[in-house]
């Protein structure tokens, strides 16, 4: 029977997996919008648009739509419809095997492993994508800089907030206070 450090450790492998399917996918609706915005000239309204039209679809709707209005090459291809292969299995196959496989092999580590590979893979795919995201940004007149330096501020600003929310309100009409409290 598989330890709950192992599902722990097996869920973080997966979680990251499934995040890394949304980072892909997100970076590919944006090569396309950028490139559709940068074809049409229609500035950061045509990219608004296009983003929130793509960003909807499922991916291989989204890989036609790339080939057709040119932003995703013809080699491009091969490498997206292997990934979405990959994902498609992930997504909607691969519960049923690593139940399989943890109930009958008590195979947990070798899971986690394989989990972590799809992870690192789909990350690497992640980072290839954004290149052209930011060589398209940069074309269409964007400025890194400025968007890592907001960035920056906005990490610094979030830093600075209690991630669990404002405290409750003092009910009890200031009763329950620790000595030496203000």
């Amino acid at each position: 029977m598989i330890d709950s450090e192992r599902w722990f450790l097996l869920n973080a492998a997966y979680g990251r997996a499934i995040l890394l399917t949304q980072l892909i996918e997100q970076r590919a609706s944006l090569q396309i919008a950028l490139w559709h915005s940068l074809k049409s000239r229609g500035g950061d309204e045509a990219f608004a648009e296009k983003y929130d039209e793509l960003r909807r679809l499922p991916f291989g709707s989204l890989i036609k739509i790339g080939v057709k209005e040119g932003a995703i090459s013809k080699e491009d291809v091969d490498s997206l419809n292997q990934y979405r292969k990959l994902r498609n299995i992930l997504v909607h196959e691969l519960g049923d095997a690593i139940i399989f496989r943890l109930f009958t092999k008590e195979d947990s580590d070798n899971v986690i492993r394989e989990l972590k590979s799809i992870a690192e893979d789909f990350e690497g795919f992640a980072k290839e994508l954004l290149k052209t995201v930011e060589f398209l940004f940069e074309l269409a007149g964007g400025n890194l800089d400025d968007v890592s330096r907001k960035l920056s501020n906005l990490l610094t600003q979030l830093g600075k907030l209690d991630v669990f929310g404002p405290p409750p309100p003092d009910l009890s009409g200031g009763r329950n206070k620790v000595k030496g409290q203000n």
